[in-house]
């Protein structure tokens, strides 16, 4: 299993000013060890947020591997939440999406409804996904 994570845009974009120590930490392990699981809409977001940051820290992941890449077939063939009762929008549903068929089903999020969509799912693949809005080590590590 890889050290993936997903981080929802709204989140990432802290990059450019982390608010705290924890964020910062948070921001140094994903450069230095973490993977990345990302979706191409997910990348849009990122792109589209207008952030040097941001796009550098991509482009660092990509070159050095550690991008968990999830097709957008892939997300499309996700059948498992047919019947769940999404309270995030649209797009969102998307990164839940990204979120289940990642390795470790963790995401980092500043929206409260995708949070509680990926943590009040279903286990998978034998693991409980999990959302959080704070990065701390217990939960990314």
């Amino acid at each position: 299993m890889t050290s993936d994570i997903v981080v929802d845009a709204d989140f990432m974009v802290l990059l450019n000013r982390p608010p705290d120590p924890a964020h910062a930490a948070f921001f140094r392990w994903l450069s230095d060890r973490a993977v990345l699981a990302l979706s191409q809409k997910l990348l849009g977001e990122y792109m589209g947020s207008g952030s040097d940051l941001v796009a550098r820290l991509i482009d660092r992941l990509v070159s050095s591997g550690r991008v968990n890449r999830i097709s957008s077939d892939s997300l499309k063939d996700f059948k498992a939440d047919r019947h769940y009762k999404y309270t995030c929008n649209g797009k969102d549903r998307w990164h839940a999406r990204l979120v289940f068929l990642s390795d470790r089903k963790k995401l980092l999020t500043g929206d409260a409804k995708l949070a509680s969509d990926v943590s009040q799912f279903r286990t998978i693949d034998g693991v409980k996904p999990q959302a959080s809005s704070f990065p701390s080590p217990q939960f990314y590590l």
